[in-house]
């Protein structure tokens, strides 16, 4: 990746307000004897990596009943040809939104309260363009939310 597609990143990530949290690049951790532990943990323990992952619900029972065997998770990611990137990203919560003339005029937000997600895809420039969407569409919900609760 070239300092100018890092730099591009850099200021979509800045005007979309969204940061990366965590980055597991797959093809590079899930060997079964290597798989770090905090994989095979996130992996088994958080339904929304496992929504991320597209995992279905049979691949998350037999994780269960195999107690997050790292060679189980491993072998299930290798065999749906799950080998992209798994990424936390995370983005303020927008609050206390201001209307003028049927407007939002301003509202606040920091990043000391931040709502997260987990994203997959084969592809880090998709995965980067999935993160900027989801944090638009998250401040699109809140804007609207704040908007009703102006109005009421």
């Amino acid at each position: 990746m070239s300092t100018t597609e890092q730099q591009n990143i850099f200021l979509e990530f800045g005007e979309a307000e969204v940061r990366c949290e965590a980055i597991w690049p797959l093809f590079m951790c899930i060997s079964s004897y290597s798989m770090p532990s905090e994989l095979a943990d996130l992996i088994a323990g958080d339904n929304n990596v496992c929504k991320a992952l597209g995992l279905s619900d049979a691949e998350i029972a037999e994780i269960d009943e195999f107690n997050c065997e790292r060679e189980v998770i491993s072998d299930i990611l290798q065999e749906r040809g799950s080998l992209g990137f798994l990424a936390q990203y995370a983005t303020p919560i927008p609050f206390n939104f201001k209307v003028v003339n049927d407007a939002v005029s301003s509202y606040t937000s920091g990043w000391g309260y931040v709502t997260t997600t987990w994203l997959y895809s084969e592809d880090l420039s998709d995965l980067n363009q999935k993160a900027i969407e989801w944090a638009k569409s998250e401040f699109n919900e809140r804007k609207a939310r704040g908007l009703e609760d102006e109005k009421a």
